[in-house]
């Protein structure tokens, strides 16, 4: 936790922590276009679709480099976006629903099911702006008909949390006391990893039995107060 509490969380050009740089972004659109994958039309589309959307429905920097890079990676099933046909586009969910992951470290990787419904979902929001904006000849009606797979709420089990002896395993071998208190406050709190990275004082709410803290680590739509307890 940063010490000054006038010093922002750390941040890279606008995102959190790790892998929220607009940058990254940039440099997907840059390489795909130079490896071919995608054309000069499918950049300039994609990067005023991202512009709009950050600016008319507030999306976070993480969620438009995630349309970005899901957006390159369906050029992989079909061509140009302005050339496709709904038949195209059909055809691409399909091979994507029975496809593996093309990228390492995934390569060989089925995609899951919460990737093939983000994947799904951008890929059927974008065609419609593409519509609306006369860039598609897609009939609207065979887009809106996409039907985009439900989400796996079950993605994490008993099995897959770590028990208390196993904690305090991990806190006994740790060879600091600012190691120690980085693990138990992770695990007492529940935070993401990027949420404690990232704390600062003023989320911090500090009362004679606990401390409050205000924590939005995931999306622009999370936000939600965790409780420590002093004793």
């Amino acid at each position: 936790m940063n010490s000054d509490m006038n010093t922002p969380a750390p941040k890279g050009m606008g995102g959190f922590f790790h892998h929220i740089k607009p940058v990254y972004a940039e440099h997907a659109l840059s390489a795909a276009l130079a490896s071919g994958l995608i054309t000069d039309d499918d950049k300039s589309l994609i990067e005023t679709y991202v512009i709009e959307a950050k600016t008319a429905k507030g999306f976070s920097v993480s969620h438009a480099n995630k349309i970005t890079l899901a957006l390159v990676r369906w050029r992989n099933y079909f061509g140009s976006y302005s050339k496709n046909t709904y038949i195209d586009i059909y055809l691409a969910i399909d091979r994507i629903k029975t496809s593996p992951i093309r990228e390492k470290p995934y390569e060989g990787v089925p995609y899951s099911q919460n990737t093939l419904r983000d994947f799904i979902s951008i890929l059927k929001g974008f065609h419609i702006w593409l519509i609306k904006n006369n860039h598609s000849n897609c009939p609207m009606d065979k887009i809106e008909a996409i039907d985009v797979p439900l989400g796996d709420t079950m993605t994490t089990t008993a099995d897959d949390l770590l028990s208390q002896d196993e904690v305090l395993a991990m806190i006994m071998a740790c060879k600091t006391t600012k190691d120690r208190a980085f693990i138990a406050t992770l695990f007492d709190g529940a935070f993401r990893i990027q949420e404690l990275c990232t704390l600062t004082w003023g989320q911090l709410q500090i009362n004679e039995y606990n401390v409050n803290v205000n924590v939005n680590g995931k999306t622009e739509f999370d936000d939600r107060i965790n409780k420590l307890y002093i004793f």
